[in-house]
Formats: C-alpha cells, structure tokens, sequence
C-alpha cells in the first residue's frame, strides 16, 4: 500500500486576548508573509476600538 501525502494544511493559529475585550475582534485571517524558512504564516487580526473622549470644561471669563 502506498503512502499519499494530502495537499490540505492544518491551520491551529490563536490570538490570546481578555475576555472582556473579545467583542473587539471583527476578523482573524492567517496569511502568508515572507519566505523565512519557516512552515508559520502570520496571523492578521482586524480590531475595532473606541477612544474614549475627554470633554475639557470650558473657562467662564472673570467678571471685571
């Protein structure tokens, strides 16, 4: 019985990150970088996130 190797790839990549930030991620894709000569490929994580704003209160002009 001969041995045939499969053309498919398994991809087991992760992004660590807390959970009450996980709503954050909109897509995670790997993709292939530079040859490096390494059998990995990037992985590519697409974030949406808020900026807080800070309101400075405005200065009343001294009364004369």
């Amino acid at each position: 019985m001969a041995v045939t190797r499969s053309k498919q790839a398994s991809e087991i990549y992760h992004i660590i990150i807390n959970a009450n930030k996980k709503g954050a991620i909109e897509d995670v894709r790997s993709v292939r970088g530079p040859n490096i000569d390494s059998d990995h490929f990037f992985v590519k994580a697409v974030i949406k996130q808020k900026l807080s704003v800070i309101h400075k209160k405005k200065m009343k002009p001294a009364l004369k």
